[in-house]
Protein backbone atom coordinates (compact mmCIF):
# COMPACT_ATOMS: atom_id res chain seq x y z
CA UNK A 1 0.00 0.00 0.00
CA UNK A 2 1.64 3.97 -1.22
CA UNK A 3 1.92 6.33 1.27
CA UNK A 4 0.43 9.27 0.74
CA UNK A 5 3.23 12.40 0.72
CA UNK A 6 1.20 14.83 1.38
CA UNK A 7 1.77 16.95 -2.11
CA UNK A 8 -1.07 18.21 -3.65
CA UNK A 9 -1.63 17.75 -7.59
CA UNK A 10 -3.39 18.84 -9.82
CA UNK A 11 -6.50 17.09 -11.25
CA UNK A 12 -4.80 14.84 -14.12
CA UNK A 13 -1.29 14.64 -12.77
CA UNK A 14 0.26 11.57 -13.71
CA UNK A 15 1.75 10.77 -10.42
CA UNK A 16 -2.08 10.04 -9.26
CA UNK A 17 -2.15 6.19 -8.25
CA UNK A 18 -4.84 3.73 -9.20
CA UNK A 19 -7.79 2.59 -6.41
CA UNK A 20 -6.58 -0.55 -4.54
CA UNK A 21 -8.30 -3.63 -2.77
CA UNK A 22 -11.32 -2.60 -4.84
CA UNK A 23 -14.04 -5.83 -4.90
CA UNK A 24 -16.61 -4.74 -7.34
CA UNK A 25 -18.06 -7.94 -8.44
CA UNK A 26 -20.99 -9.80 -6.04
CA UNK A 27 -24.09 -11.21 -6.28
CA UNK A 28 -26.02 -8.05 -5.30
CA UNK A 29 -23.75 -5.65 -7.76
CA UNK A 30 -24.19 -7.82 -10.34
CA UNK A 31 -28.21 -7.88 -9.60
CA UNK A 32 -27.96 -4.38 -10.13
CA UNK A 33 -25.85 -3.41 -12.93
CA UNK A 34 -28.67 -5.97 -14.95
CA UNK A 35 -31.42 -4.24 -13.54
CA UNK A 36 -30.09 -0.62 -13.37
CA UNK A 37 -28.47 -0.82 -16.83
CA UNK A 38 -31.85 -1.70 -18.57
CA UNK A 39 -33.81 1.05 -16.31
CA UNK A 40 -31.31 3.84 -17.83
CA UNK A 41 -31.20 2.36 -21.14
CA UNK A 42 -35.09 2.27 -21.62
CA UNK A 43 -35.33 5.67 -19.99
CA UNK A 44 -33.35 7.55 -21.96
CA UNK A 45 -34.19 5.46 -24.81
CA UNK A 46 -37.74 7.13 -24.15
CA UNK A 47 -36.42 10.21 -23.02
CA UNK A 48 -34.14 10.51 -26.64
CA UNK A 49 -30.90 11.37 -24.51
CA UNK A 50 -28.14 9.65 -25.89
CA UNK A 51 -25.33 11.37 -24.72
CA UNK A 52 -22.07 9.16 -24.58
CA UNK A 53 -19.59 11.39 -23.42
CA UNK A 54 -19.61 12.01 -20.50
CA UNK A 55 -21.83 9.62 -19.53
CA UNK A 56 -24.49 11.87 -17.64
CA UNK A 57 -26.95 9.30 -16.75
CA UNK A 58 -24.31 7.10 -14.92
CA UNK A 59 -22.90 10.05 -13.73
CA UNK A 60 -26.28 10.86 -11.80
CA UNK A 61 -26.66 7.26 -11.07
CA UNK A 62 -23.92 7.21 -8.98
CA UNK A 63 -24.58 10.14 -7.17
CA UNK A 64 -28.03 8.95 -6.15
CA UNK A 65 -26.20 5.45 -4.90
CA UNK A 66 -24.12 7.42 -3.00
CA UNK A 67 -26.84 9.22 -1.21
CA UNK A 68 -28.24 5.74 -0.52
CA UNK A 69 -25.35 4.45 0.73
CA UNK A 70 -25.36 7.66 3.10
CA UNK A 71 -29.01 6.80 4.30
CA UNK A 72 -27.87 2.97 4.43
CA UNK A 73 -24.76 3.63 6.75
CA UNK A 74 -26.87 5.60 9.31
CA UNK A 75 -29.86 2.50 9.08
CA UNK A 76 -26.09 0.42 9.88
CA UNK A 77 -25.65 2.29 12.92
CA UNK A 78 -28.75 1.56 14.22
CA UNK A 79 -29.80 -2.05 13.47
CA UNK A 80 -26.84 -4.18 12.32
CA UNK A 81 -28.93 -6.89 10.08
CA UNK A 82 -25.96 -6.68 7.23
CA UNK A 83 -27.20 -8.62 4.55
CA UNK A 84 -28.70 -6.69 1.64
CA UNK A 85 -29.05 -3.78 3.29
CA UNK A 86 -25.53 -2.99 4.39
CA UNK A 87 -24.04 -0.03 2.45
CA UNK A 88 -22.56 -0.47 -1.60
CA UNK A 89 -18.44 -0.97 -1.54
CA UNK A 90 -16.59 1.39 -3.87
CA UNK A 91 -15.97 -1.30 -6.14
CA UNK A 92 -19.20 -1.82 -6.11
CA UNK A 93 -20.33 1.66 -7.00
CA UNK A 94 -17.50 1.90 -10.00
CA UNK A 95 -18.76 -1.75 -11.45
CA UNK A 96 -22.28 0.08 -11.52
CA UNK A 97 -21.34 3.31 -12.82
CA UNK A 98 -19.11 1.32 -15.49
CA UNK A 99 -21.60 -1.00 -16.43
CA UNK A 100 -24.56 2.16 -16.82
CA UNK A 101 -22.19 4.14 -18.71
CA UNK A 102 -22.81 1.29 -21.40
CA UNK A 103 -26.53 2.23 -21.55
CA UNK A 104 -26.44 5.19 -24.21
CA UNK A 105 -24.85 2.49 -26.87
CA UNK A 106 -26.85 -0.10 -26.06
CA UNK A 107 -29.56 0.76 -29.33
CA UNK A 108 -26.44 0.91 -31.72
CA UNK A 109 -27.35 -2.89 -32.65
CA UNK A 110 -30.75 -1.91 -33.45
CA UNK A 111 -28.89 0.39 -36.55
CA UNK A 112 -27.24 -3.27 -38.00
CA UNK A 113 -31.43 -4.51 -38.62
CA UNK A 114 -32.54 -1.18 -39.52
CA UNK A 115 -30.18 -0.28 -42.64
CA UNK A 116 -30.30 -4.29 -43.35
CA UNK A 117 -34.18 -3.55 -43.70
CA UNK A 118 -34.22 -0.03 -45.40
CA UNK A 119 -33.43 -1.22 -48.96
CA UNK A 120 -36.79 -3.40 -49.20
CA UNK A 121 -38.98 -1.05 -47.89
CA UNK A 122 -37.33 2.08 -49.19
CA UNK A 123 -36.43 0.28 -52.82
CA UNK A 124 -38.44 1.27 -55.79
CA UNK A 125 -38.28 0.52 -59.35
CA UNK A 126 -36.33 3.48 -59.76
CA UNK A 127 -33.79 2.68 -57.12
CA UNK A 128 -34.26 -1.39 -56.95
CA UNK A 129 -32.60 -1.45 -53.68
CA UNK A 130 -34.61 -4.53 -53.13
CA UNK A 131 -31.63 -6.37 -55.50
CA UNK A 132 -29.62 -5.95 -52.93
CA UNK A 133 -31.68 -8.52 -50.45
CA UNK A 134 -30.39 -11.80 -53.24
CA UNK A 135 -27.10 -10.89 -51.69
CA UNK A 136 -27.60 -11.40 -47.74
CA UNK A 137 -27.41 -14.25 -46.22
CA UNK A 138 -30.51 -16.27 -44.86
CA UNK A 139 -29.82 -15.83 -41.55
CA UNK A 140 -28.88 -11.88 -41.95
CA UNK A 141 -32.87 -10.69 -41.34
CA UNK A 142 -36.23 -12.15 -42.47
CA UNK A 143 -36.48 -11.21 -46.30
CA UNK A 144 -40.68 -10.76 -46.55
CA UNK A 145 -41.78 -7.78 -47.42
CA UNK A 146 -44.83 -7.76 -44.98
CA UNK A 147 -41.82 -8.59 -42.39
CA UNK A 148 -39.70 -5.20 -43.34
CA UNK A 149 -43.12 -3.10 -43.47
CA UNK A 150 -44.18 -4.34 -39.89
CA UNK A 151 -40.68 -3.02 -38.70
CA UNK A 152 -40.53 0.30 -40.13
CA UNK A 153 -44.82 0.69 -39.67
CA UNK A 154 -45.69 -1.37 -36.52
CA UNK A 155 -47.98 -4.55 -36.79
CA UNK A 156 -51.57 -3.84 -37.44
CA UNK A 157 -52.67 -6.99 -35.21
CA UNK A 158 -49.27 -5.58 -32.23
CA UNK A 159 -47.84 -9.02 -32.56
CA UNK A 160 -43.97 -9.69 -32.96
CA UNK A 161 -43.30 -12.48 -36.10
CA UNK A 162 -41.01 -14.22 -33.31
CA UNK A 163 -40.52 -17.02 -35.44
CA UNK A 164 -39.00 -14.79 -38.16
CA UNK A 165 -36.65 -12.82 -36.15
CA UNK A 166 -35.45 -15.76 -33.96
CA UNK A 167 -32.31 -16.57 -36.37
CA UNK A 168 -31.16 -12.99 -37.00
CA UNK A 169 -31.62 -12.12 -33.47
CA UNK A 170 -29.51 -15.04 -31.96
CA UNK A 171 -26.74 -14.24 -34.76
CA UNK A 172 -26.60 -9.77 -34.69
CA UNK A 173 -26.07 -10.74 -30.23
CA UNK A 174 -24.07 -13.36 -31.20
CA UNK A 175 -21.65 -11.27 -33.22
CA UNK A 176 -22.66 -8.55 -31.10
CA UNK A 177 -21.04 -10.01 -27.80
CA UNK A 178 -17.97 -11.49 -29.70
CA UNK A 179 -17.12 -7.75 -30.66
CA UNK A 180 -17.32 -6.92 -26.99
CA UNK A 181 -15.17 -9.18 -26.20
CA UNK A 182 -13.03 -8.83 -28.42
CA UNK A 183 -12.95 -5.30 -27.38
CA UNK A 184 -12.52 -6.26 -23.97
CA UNK A 185 -9.08 -8.60 -24.40
CA UNK A 186 -7.29 -5.46 -26.74
CA UNK A 187 -8.02 -2.86 -23.39
CA UNK A 188 -6.55 -5.81 -21.26
CA UNK A 189 -3.50 -6.10 -23.78
CA UNK A 190 -3.22 -2.22 -23.93
CA UNK A 191 -3.84 -1.57 -20.11
CA UNK A 192 -0.36 -2.14 -18.58
CA UNK A 193 1.39 0.24 -21.34
CA UNK A 194 -1.00 2.62 -21.60
CA UNK A 195 -1.55 2.91 -17.42
CA UNK A 196 2.25 2.24 -16.18
CA UNK A 197 4.13 3.58 -19.31
CA UNK A 198 2.61 6.28 -21.15
CA UNK A 199 0.70 7.38 -17.67
CA UNK A 200 -2.28 8.11 -19.37
CA UNK A 201 -4.72 10.13 -17.57
CA UNK A 202 -8.82 8.82 -18.31
CA UNK A 203 -10.03 11.95 -17.75
CA UNK A 204 -13.78 10.57 -17.52
CA UNK A 205 -12.63 8.61 -14.42
CA UNK A 206 -11.69 11.16 -12.20
CA UNK A 207 -15.47 12.42 -11.93
CA UNK A 208 -16.30 8.62 -10.61
CA UNK A 209 -13.14 8.36 -8.40
CA UNK A 210 -13.62 11.83 -6.98
CA UNK A 211 -17.89 10.93 -6.06
CA UNK A 212 -16.70 7.88 -4.26
CA UNK A 213 -14.35 9.18 -1.70
CA UNK A 214 -11.58 10.63 -4.12
CA UNK A 215 -7.69 8.99 -4.78
CA UNK A 216 -3.99 9.73 -3.70
CA UNK A 217 -3.07 12.38 -5.35
CA UNK A 218 -6.61 14.36 -5.86
CA UNK A 219 -6.49 18.18 -6.28
CA UNK A 220 -8.65 17.76 -2.71
CA UNK A 221 -8.52 15.89 0.45
CA UNK A 222 -10.31 12.36 0.56
CA UNK A 223 -13.95 12.19 0.68
CA UNK A 224 -14.18 16.71 0.33
CA UNK A 225 -15.86 16.66 -2.77
CA UNK A 226 -19.07 17.12 -1.82
CA UNK A 227 -17.94 19.85 0.63
CA UNK A 228 -16.27 21.98 -1.95
CA UNK A 229 -17.01 25.28 -2.70
CA UNK A 230 -15.81 25.58 -5.90
CA UNK A 231 -17.40 22.24 -7.28
CA UNK A 232 -20.77 23.44 -5.78
CA UNK A 233 -20.30 26.60 -7.57
CA UNK A 234 -19.81 24.96 -11.00
CA UNK A 235 -22.57 22.60 -10.32
CA UNK A 236 -25.03 25.03 -9.39
CA UNK A 237 -24.18 27.42 -12.79
CA UNK A 238 -24.38 24.21 -15.17
CA UNK A 239 -27.95 23.21 -13.61
CA UNK A 240 -29.25 26.74 -13.83
CA UNK A 241 -28.25 26.76 -17.82
CA UNK A 242 -29.50 23.15 -18.17
CA UNK A 243 -33.09 23.95 -16.35
CA UNK A 244 -33.67 26.68 -18.33
CA UNK A 245 -33.17 25.15 -21.81
CA UNK A 246 -35.22 22.39 -20.53
CA UNK A 247 -38.17 24.90 -19.48
CA UNK A 248 -37.38 26.90 -22.70
CA UNK A 249 -38.51 23.40 -24.46
CA UNK A 250 -41.73 23.35 -21.93
CA UNK A 251 -42.82 26.87 -22.18
CA UNK A 252 -41.55 28.63 -25.32
CA UNK A 253 -42.46 32.12 -22.96
CA UNK A 254 -39.16 30.77 -20.75
CA UNK A 255 -36.13 33.12 -23.23
CA UNK A 256 -33.92 30.16 -24.71
CA UNK A 257 -30.08 30.21 -24.32
CA UNK A 258 -27.63 29.68 -26.92
CA UNK A 259 -26.42 26.39 -27.68
CA UNK A 260 -24.14 27.72 -29.96
CA UNK A 261 -22.15 30.31 -31.84
CA UNK A 262 -21.45 30.99 -35.15
CA UNK A 263 -17.90 32.79 -35.04
CA UNK A 264 -17.25 33.01 -39.44
CA UNK A 265 -20.63 33.87 -40.68
CA UNK A 266 -19.21 37.39 -41.49
CA UNK A 267 -15.94 35.84 -43.36
CA UNK A 268 -16.95 36.05 -47.02
CA UNK A 269 -14.00 36.78 -48.63
CA UNK A 270 -11.14 34.29 -49.64
CA UNK A 271 -9.21 32.36 -48.00
CA UNK A 272 -11.19 33.19 -45.05
CA UNK A 273 -14.51 31.93 -45.97
CA UNK A 274 -13.07 28.58 -46.48
CA UNK A 275 -12.80 28.07 -42.88
CA UNK A 276 -16.44 28.42 -42.09
CA UNK A 277 -18.38 26.38 -40.69
CA UNK A 278 -16.53 27.66 -37.11
CA UNK A 279 -18.88 27.21 -34.07
CA UNK A 280 -18.47 27.67 -30.48
CA UNK A 281 -20.37 25.29 -29.17
CA UNK A 282 -21.46 26.07 -25.45
CA UNK A 283 -21.35 22.13 -24.13
CA UNK A 284 -20.57 23.06 -20.36
CA UNK A 285 -19.37 19.19 -19.46
CA UNK A 286 -17.50 18.96 -22.33
CA UNK A 287 -15.90 22.20 -21.08
CA UNK A 288 -15.01 21.07 -18.16
CA UNK A 289 -13.77 17.58 -19.25
CA UNK A 290 -11.35 19.28 -21.34
CA UNK A 291 -9.71 20.28 -18.21
CA UNK A 292 -8.53 17.31 -17.03
CA UNK A 293 -7.26 16.22 -20.78
CA UNK A 294 -3.83 16.60 -21.13
CA UNK A 295 -2.36 19.10 -22.79
CA UNK A 296 -0.68 17.58 -25.59
CA UNK A 297 -4.20 15.88 -26.70
CA UNK A 298 -5.62 19.54 -26.57
CA UNK A 299 -2.98 20.74 -28.76
CA UNK A 300 -3.22 17.66 -31.17
CA UNK A 301 -7.17 18.41 -31.83
CA UNK A 302 -6.72 21.79 -32.17
CA UNK A 303 -3.74 21.25 -34.82
CA UNK A 304 -5.96 18.76 -36.76
CA UNK A 305 -8.94 21.00 -36.47
CA UNK A 306 -6.26 24.36 -38.06
CA UNK A 307 -5.48 21.56 -40.80
CA UNK A 308 -8.72 20.20 -41.30
CA UNK A 309 -10.48 24.13 -41.95
CA UNK A 310 -7.24 25.64 -43.53
CA UNK A 311 -7.91 27.03 -46.95
CA UNK A 312 -4.26 26.89 -47.62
Amino acid sequence: MSQNTGRVLAPGDDAQSPPTELVGITVRSFVLVVLLTLVTYLVISRLGFMQLVPPIPALILLGILVACNKALRLIARVWSGGGLLRPLSRGELLLIFGAVSLAPVMDRGVYVLHYLMYPIYYGTDVNQWQEFFQYYPAFYIPKDPAIAKGFFEGSSSGLIPWEAWRTPLLWWMSFNMLIIVAVGCLVAFFRRHWAESERLRYPLLFLPLEITGGFEGSAVERGFFFRDPLMWAGFIAAAIYNIVRIAHEVYLAVPELPRYIRLAQSFVDPPWRWIRPLILHFNLDTWGLSYLVQGNAIEAANARLTVLTSPF
